[in-house]
């Protein structure tokens, strides 16, 4: 699979229509879109220790939730933080995408995941085109729920 045949299958799973116009997501850094996919690696956040990772395991890919690239870059260079990632994946042929308020509205994203594990009920979404979910707890003590939060992530 190439780098856009997996961007599109993702997309098709959340779409960009689900971006909160504030937001920065999709492909955050990609030096050749018809590259093959061996080796993807998915993160939270894109830190520095993350992209040498992905450098010294020969990854291909990384998938974060959080954009790479959220506010625009006025330089690339090497005394910047997010400028020194960007250099360090195109020198090594690394591309990024970056899934952030379309994975948590998705349908089945993160936060209907969220509400699965931490066994909500009456699960809604609230929030600006349903960026969140509200839902009920069965009833327990707080410490039980507490143990199954902390269990479970």
């Amino acid at each position: 699979m190439t780098v856009r045949e997996l961007y599109d299958s993702l997309s098709a799973c959340m779409p960009e229509e689900l971006r909160e116009e504030w937001d920065n997501d999709g492909i955050m850094c990609c030096t050749d879109s018809s590259a093959d996919i061996c080796n993807v690696l998915i993160t939270l956040d894109v830190t520095e220790e993350v992209v040498d990772y992905a450098i010294n395991h020969n990854f291909d890919l990384i998938i974060s939730h959080h954009p790479l690239i959220f506010r625009p870059i006025s330089s690339v260079t090497e005394e910047n933080h997010v400028s020194r990632k960007v250099i360090k994946l195109i020198s090594n042929n690394i591309s990024v995408f970056s899934f952030h308020t379309r994975a948590d509205k998705a349908v089945g994203g993160v936060n209907d995941i969220l509400a699965g594990l931490f066994e909500l009920e009456k699960v809604e979404s609230f929030g600006e085109g349903g960026l969140g979910r509200v839902g009920n707890i069965p009833e327990c003590e707080l410490d039980v729920f507490l143990e199954l939060v902390k269990g479970k992530l």
